[in-house]
Formats: C-alpha cells, structure tokens, sequence
C-alpha cells in the first residue's frame, strides 16, 4: 500500500459528500475514484473531483487504483457491495446498516474472515467526545448499575423524502424507519448501556405512504438486568433530537445526538449543558461531518499501523441482531431473545 491509502466511493448520492469531505481532510487518505449505476452521476463526481469514474464497483476494483471502498447506496445493497470488495481484499468503509437481513448479514462477516481486508461500519456518534466521555463515566462505575435507559428517536420525514426515492422505506432496501434511522440510537445505547437480552416490539406505518414501519415502540431487558424502552419514528412532525436517558443506582445522565446534557452522581459529578449542534431530525443531511471524520480518520490509522479497528463488523453485527430480534418480535407478537440472530 502506498504512502496514502487510496480511496474510491461507490454510490454518488447524499452522504458521500460526508465521506469525500472527510478522506480529502485525512492526510494519510486520498479520493482516487467513484463509481455510480448513473454514468452520468458516476462522470459529474469524476469531474468535480478530478479522479477516474466507473460504472460499477467491479469496474473500479479491476482497475486496481483504490487499496479502500466508501460503500454509500441505497442500504439493500451495502451488504454485497462490501463482500465484493473484501473478497478483492480491499478494505471497507460502510454507512449504516452494513447488510438489512441476517442472510446477507452472516455472508459479510463470512467475507470478511476470508479476506485480507479490514472492515468500518459507520457508527459516528461512537467517535463524538461526549460520548466517549459519558461512556467513561459508566465503565468508572459514577452511575453505578444501570436500572433503566430509554432511548427516544421522534423524527420526521417529509413525504417527498420517500416520494422521490424508489427505495426509501421498502423492506428490500431500507427497511424502515429502525433499520434506516434508529440504528444510530440503538447502537448508542448498546455501547454506553451493554448488550440487550430480550425485547417485545410492536410497529406500525402511521403517516407515510410506504412498505416498512414509520413508527416503532419496544420495551427490552439489557443483559446487565436492567431494563428500558425505545422510541423510533420517522412520523413524529417536526422531529426531535435524538435523546438517551440512562438511570443507574449512583446516578443518571442524558444524551442528546452526540451530547451528554445533563449528569449527576452521587460522588458528585455534575454537568448541565446545552444540547446545541446539528441534528438529522428533520433533514437527514443537517448533520455535521466531523463525527465521519472522526470515524474514517481512526480506520486509516489502524489501516497505516496494522492494529485491530474498533468497532468492526461483528460489533455492527449485534446491533443489527437487536434490530432483527424487533422485527421478528413484531411479527411474532411476543417477546424475542436477541441471541439467535448473533453471527457465531
């Protein structure tokens, strides 16, 4: 690999201006090629970034001109999409969800123990250092044990969001408003609150003209005996910041997106901040990049040392278990335990 890791996006839409933004500000990465279905959005993003543009992935990995892929389509295909690029041992960046069906799920992670390559789910909230501040404090045991998190995801979409899209809010490749928006919140609240046991789910298409659910409620035991509820909605006007309250025998605290608002313990932290900074509530691209530059910026790194990167594929796989364990609950009527849709 040469002095720059060379990087290609595949899927010239909406976040992959997050993507180009963040490689060109990395200075061990560089922007080498783009490839799109549309060869005249695949041409135009060839163009405005003076780099080669391809038809298709395959087109791009036969060139050999990238050592990794940004994989940022419609979410039905993040899964073969990155398998194709393992399997040429070229390492992946993908936004979430790495793959929307425990199938296509299992294929990937089997993909990536075949290749050479390394494997970065989008999990950008992860990389916010409030976050990571938040996530110090429990592991320190200032909150003590957790007794209860709720986790409330009350967004909005506007008709014309899934309108205008031939994907958006299909089973096949969006998976609805869970699988597409709340797995933010989800995989937040498994890294700061530990792993879910069980869940009861129940879901319902309320307000938009679409195949998936817009709105969701689930109530769940973590495995650390705690227990909690969440919220997801893509139906709730005029949307609402993503909030994590977590409550412990010492203490609580809450999240909004990617800030710790408010903390008091009994040992006598205490924080009350303002929750301020972009949101997705409302408009999916109101986000800053910054957290995908974070992100991406830690995978060169790891890609430049040789080191293991964090969180991989099978950390993006447990949460997706906890989304397919909602989804089967709701099918099912009962309650789901979350174990027999994690990859062995």
């Amino acid at each position: 690999m040469g002095e720059k890791i060379r990087f290609g996006i595949v899927g010239c839409g909406g976040i992959a201006r997050w993507h180009a933004s963040a490689v060109q500000k990395i200075e061990k990465a560089k922007l080498a090629a783009v490839a799109d279905s549309s060869a005249e959005q695949s041409e135009k993003w060839g163009k405005m970034y003076n780099v080669p543009w391809f038809a298709d992935l395959g087109d791009m990995l036969g060139a050999d001109i990238v050592d990794a892929v940004c994989i940022c389509t419609p979410s039905g295909f993040h899964a073969q999409l990155a398998k194709q690029a393992l399997l040429a041992d070229k390492h992946v960046v993908v936004e979430k969800p790495m793959a929307i069906t425990p199938d296509s799920m299992a294929q990937l992670l089997r993909a990536e123990e075949k290749s050479r390559a390394k494997i970065c789910v989008i999990s950008q909230l992860r990389f916010s250092p409030d976050i990571i501040e938040a996530k110090k404090y429990i592991d320190e045991g200032a909150i003590g044990k957790i007794v209860l998190a709720d986790l409330s995801m009350k967004y909005y979409r506007e008709p014309s969001y899934y309108k205008d899209s031939g994907w958006r809010g299909t089973i096949a490749m969006d998976g609805g408003a869970l699988m597409n928006q709340g797995i933010h919140g989800v995989d937040l609240l498994r890294f700061l609150c530990g792993d879910i046991r069980e869940i009861y789910a129940r879901s319902a298409t309320l307000v938009h003209n679409i195949e998936a659910e817009d709105t969701l409620s689930a109530a769940f035991l973590l495995e650390s005996g705690g227990m909690g509820v969440m919220t997801v909605a893509t139906s709730a006007y005029p949307g609402h910041k993503m909030r994590l309250e977590i409550c412990g025998t010492e203490g609580s605290m809450v999240l909004e997106e990617g800030r710790l608002i408010l903390a008091e313990t009994k040992s006598g932290v205490k924080i009350k901040r303002d929750g301020g900074g972009k949101c997705g509530a409302s408009n999916p691209f109101d986000i800053d990049f910054d957290l995908h530059l974070r992100q991406i910026d830690s995978f060169v790194e790891v890609l430049s040392s040789g080191g293991p990167f964090e969180p991989g594929a099978k950390e993006a796989a447990k949460t997706l278990a906890v989304i397919f364990a909602v989804h089967d609950s709701r099918k099912s009527g009962s309650s789901t335990a979350v174990k027999q849709f994690l990859y062995e």
